[in-house]
């Protein structure tokens, strides 16, 4: 039986998820914001193999609901990469 997570059984987003999960919880669990835009940029690594994938098809739902997720976390990330740069930028 496929492996379902967040209602999506395509192989590489369950593969990924995983490890994306462990880089949110420590992006989480991090008190400085350097530490945080080092596991951010580790996530957007992670994250670009799933929004490039040559499997991609507009008409399937997991196709679909993956780059939703995967989006948003590159969006998320952007923010504490750009704060991170910002905080660089004054010092």
């Amino acid at each position: 039986m496929e492996e379902l997570i967040n209602g999506i059984t395509c192989p590489k987003f369950v593969g990924e998820e995983t490890v994306l999960k462990e880089l949110t919880s420590e992006i989480n669990n991090t008190k400085d914001l350097a530490g945080k835009a080092e596991c951010a940029e580790k996530i957007m690594n992670e994250v670009e193999p799933l929004l490039s994938c040559e499997e991609y098809d507009e008409r399937k739902t997991d196709c679909k609901n993956c780059h939703i997720i995967s989006s948003l976390r590159i969006q998320a990330v952007d923010i504490i990469m750009k704060m991170h740069q910002s905080v660089s930028l004054e010092n």
